[in-house]
């Protein structure tokens, strides 16, 4: 209940900064969860980090290219490739290094702070 009540107070103070344009709209949050989600089960603006914040295993979203395509990030420190993903106070995620979509939509982009920057090599 208490995680609840975070989240939505996190969510009602983003928004309120982001009213008052002291923060830009973040492209995407962070949210956990226990088990690595379906791509159905995927929100729009919505990270998943699969694991805990101690221990982070995947971080899994919707392509911000809107192909369709689910993104699978591993965060294992002991498999390679791997990425870092951090969340702020505002559930807004960062993650390192950049995502270059090999397949499909071959999009190439970072996510800092929330938002999507895309790269130059991409078609975006």
């Amino acid at each position: 209940m208490i995680d609840l009540i975070s989240s939505v107070g996190k969510w009602v103070f983003r928004q309120a900064l982001v009213t008052l344009r002291a923060i830009p709209r973040p492209d995407f949050v962070g949210r956990y969860l226990d088990d690595r989600p379906i791509a159905n089960e995927l929100r729009a603006g919505e990270i998943v980090i699969v694991g805990t914040p101690e221990l982070k295993k995947w971080a899994c979203f919707p392509c911000p290219d809107e192909c369709g395509e689910m993104v699978a990030l591993n965060l294992s420190k002991s498999r390679r490739p791997r990425w870092t993903v951090e969340t702020d106070w505002l559930s807004r995620v960062t993650i390192h290094p950049s995502i270059h979509e090999l397949k499909g939509c071959h999009s190439h982009y970072w996510v800092k702070r929330g938002r999507v920057v895309w790269c130059n090599d991409s078609h975006n």
